[in-house]
């Protein structure tokens, strides 16, 4: 087979196995907690199940074999052999993040943890009262069997391949699916004996049988299983003897239940290969159906009637690339309809009344179109989140440390490109609360009146056009007097330097910072929460904390919805034009029936239905030079951290849809400033990081720089 081919069959593949390790955790997770039933068990069973058939059409021996005796296990727990218990659950999460590893080791190679594995994989053996196999079938690491006593003869069989109705019809190739057999032993193919001419030959027939001869250490059953994904469009046959045909509805992979996908105890194909084959028993290869019926129909029995199951959606694969260059379009459409309401602004339509009407409902379209864009771009973060959990348990098993951690809002969807970069931030922070945050033994927790076991919190949640995640411990917090004087000893403030709280704990984000005592493969390098903030920075967010000395630390990470489009207020300063997220603005108040004071300080605070707000004027805070205008509008704004702020602007001239554009991409990084957006008149408005504008102050007058 090409080596192309190999590649894409390999990508479908790896794939279909992330899809399913999710899966895996996710009914581990429920069976963990207690919230798993029957199906929980079937799930997690045929996740393993597809895993290892999968696996068998590439010779990923580690993989299979590892597969093989956790979904033995697995077997065990749905038959009732084996009790599920909290020593069984916390077995079977570490089985998982070692299934993880082989297959990221099969995609990706590089170093395995060979003694992991093993230890694990003796874990299970023990747990399910299994004996290790004799060397010949054991996996990657055992002693090399004696040539001459120990390794088995090759199989040698056959194997009739029958397409059913309707396969030309679907696009299926049969070469294709004959080449993906080359590396199980695949030695000589024949053609049917009898082709219709091209002009007789319907794509919706079938009936024509090829038949494959096979040398090989793979059995036929393990080949069987390979072939689970075809199962729906073809039949297969093995001939255990040359010349010998199987009866006409023996070894069917095709009908009834495919091996884990139906629910079967045996491998995929095992029951159905049996058939064929010289000596064997039927009655014998119906026996793992009728034991995968039975728990089936006590709970049609305990229920009344079997549960409808629910409808798949149907999903299409599609490479990011191509939404990309669907969402820049998109963003150009509306950049034009923006141009095209402005100009038609300009003169008179009011005669007019259907030329109005069609931009109104061109502008309703654009922004339907959008919509619809950005939900296909739109990605729950369950993917990250569901890889963190097993960062926790290595990181607890490195550091002897009891940990849980607790995940919630993970179907909360954001931009497809935020997720991509979140997966190193959300390590990097874990890492940080198990190391520094988590006491390092349970006589500490004790003494601070805490449970033996850590807790960390995950979430992810919506707000506005923004998405919260929290990372929040319940550890010792900061020591700010340690991060201090790690911070002096270093140079980075000067010893008479006055700090508040909330400066010294940001001290832990400045490049090479570290407290740790000594370097580890864990901490030490002073190179990961200043990461965080680099990457949170890059994808137009922000981190902050909230330390709690001895009680614990949370991190926060803002995030934009998208990184494409969003509604914002389009507000003048001066001769300029800027644009403010409409998800931080909370209203707009004319200064004349509000009451503004200065305070000793020189700070100015608006007093608003009892209480008073900072006041920040936007020509001061962005440097915009030319002639002072009256103060007469504030737009007051949530900075999300630090409560409301009114914002004095000299016209708010309205509310509309714009298209992020980069400025670190096109310019470099501005403090206070997310972005920049093409208006309808042609000129460039920056668009305002309200929260770091605020902070920030008279320096971001920098901003202004690229219009002199």
């Amino acid at each position: 087979m090409a080596s192309d081919e190999i590649a894409e069959y390999q990508a479908i593949f790896f794939n279909e196995c992330a899809e399913l390790l999710v899966d895996l955790q996710d009914r581990l997770d429920e069976l963990t907690d207690g919230s798993g039933d029957e199906e929980t068990v079937n799930a997690a069973f045929r996740a393993v199940h597809s895993i290892k058939g999968g696996a068998a059409a590439f010779g990923f021996s580690e993989l299979i074999a590892f597969a093989h005796v956790f979904e033995t296990v697995m077997d065990q727990i749905r038959s009732g052999s084996l009790a599920i218990g909290a020593d069984v659950c916390a077995l079977l999460q570490r089985a998982g993040d070692v299934i993880a590893i082989l297959v990221e080791h099969a995609r990706d190679g590089g170093d395995l943890p060979g003694e992991r594995v093993e230890r694990v994989l003796g874990e299970l053996r023990e747990m399910g009262g299994l004996e290790a196999p004799e060397p010949a079938a054991a996996s990657a690491g055992a002693p090399a069997p004696e040539p001459e006593a120990e390794l088995p003869e090759s199989f040698s069989f056959g194997l009739a391949v029958t397409p059913a109705d309707g396969f030309m019809r679907a696009g299926h190739d049969p070469l294709k699916m004959i080449r993906a057999l080359k590396p199980l032993g695949l030695v000589g193919a024949t053609a049917p004996e009898a082709i219709p001419a091209p002009a007789d030959f319907g794509l919706d027939e079938g009936g024509l049988t090829w038949h494959l001869t096979f040398e090989s250490e793979v059995p036929p059953e393990t080949l069987l299983e390979s072939l689970e994904i075809y199962t729906h469009i073809a039949e297969f046959a093995v001939i255990r003897e040359e010349g010998d045909e199987p009866p006409p509805d023996a070894g069917s992979a095709g009908s009834g239940d495919a091996g884990g996908h139906g629910g079967s105890d045996a491998p995929a194909g095992a029951s159905k290969a049996a058939a064929p084959a010289p000596g064997a028993e039927p009655a014998a290869a119906a026996k793992p159906e009728e034991k995968a019926a039975a728990p089936v129909a006590a709970k049609r029995d305990s229920g009344g009637a079997a549960a409808e199951k629910p409808r798949m959606q149907k999903s299409l694969r599609v490479e990011l690339t191509r939404i990309d260059r669907l969402v820049n379009l998109v963003g150009e459409i509306v950049i034009t309809q923006a141009v095209l309401a402005q100009k038609l602004s300009e003169i008179d339509t009011a005669g007019d009344l259907e030329l109005g009407h069609a931009v109104e409902n061109m502008s309703r379209q654009t922004r339907e179109l959008q919509e619809s864009v950005m939900a296909i771009r739109a990605q729950p973060v369950k993917s990250v989140f569901q890889r963190m959990p097993r960062v926790v348990r290595d990181l607890a098993d490195t550091l002897k440390k009891d940990v849980r951690l607790v995940l919630s809002g993970e179907h909360t969807e954001v931009d497809t490109t935020v997720i991509e970069e979140l997966s190193e931030p959300l390590t990097h922070m874990l890492r940080n609360s198990m190391d520094h945050g988590i006491e390092p033994d349970r006589e500490a927790r004790e003494a601070a009146g805490k449970p033996v076991q850590g807790t960390i919190w995950l979430s992810a949640e919506h707000r506005g056009e923004r998405v919260i995640i929290s990372i929040e411990d319940d550890g010792r917090g900061i020591e700010r007097e340690r991060v201090l004087g790690k911070a002096v000893e270093k140079g980075l403030v000067s010893p008479d330097e006055q700090l508040s709280p909330e400066e010294i704990d940001n001290l832990i984000f400045h490049p090479g910072f570290s407290t740790a005592k000594e370097i580890s493969s864990v901490s030490g390098r002073g190179v990961g929460m200043d990461v965080v903030k680099k990457k949170i920075q890059m994808l137009g967010g922000r981190c902050t904390l909230k330390n709690t000395p001895g009680k614990g630390l949370k991190f926060m990470i803002t995030l934009p919805l998208t990184l494409a489009v969003l509604d914002g207020m389009t507000i003048c300063v001066g001769d300029q034009r800027f644009i403010l997220p409409l998800s931080t603005v909370v209203e707009a108040v004319r200064l004349k029936e509000s009451r503004v004071e200065q305070l000793p300080n020189g700070s100015r605070v608006i007093l608003m239905r009892g209480q008073y707000m900072p006041v920040v004027s936007l020509r001061h805070a962005l440097g915009v030079e030319g002639p002072m205008q009256a103060e007469e509008m504030a737009i007051v704004v949530d900075t999300e951290t630090n409560g409301q702020v009114a914002l004095i602007v000299d016209e708010l001239i309205g509310q509309r849809q714009v298209v992020l554009k980069s400025l670190e991409a096109n310019y470099h990084r501005v403090d206070g400033v997310s972005g920049a957006t093409i208006l309808g008149d042609g000129r460039v408005a920056l668009i305002l990081d309200v929260p770091a504008l605020v902070k920030t102050g008279p320096g971001a007058s920098e901003a202004m720089e690229m219009y002199h």
